[in-house]
């Protein structure tokens, strides 16, 4: 289990800093948006996707 925490430290570091090195900001808390909210936003993006794929 220690190695496991130890890995998922070690992962988190080196995500924050490939993100600061891109320019990205870093969310510092859990954020805000309701789960509902985020579910309609994703179902939103998803129509326009499928209506116009990439």
């Amino acid at each position: 289990m220690m190695i496991y925490l130890r890995m998922v430290k070690s992962l988190v570091k080196i995500t924050n800093k490939f993100l600061e090195l891109t320019d990205n900001k870093i969310l510092q808390t859990a954020g805000s948006i309701s789960h509902e909210l985020a579910i309609a936003k994703a179902n939103e993006e998803y129509d326009k996707f499928k209506v116009n794929p990439k």
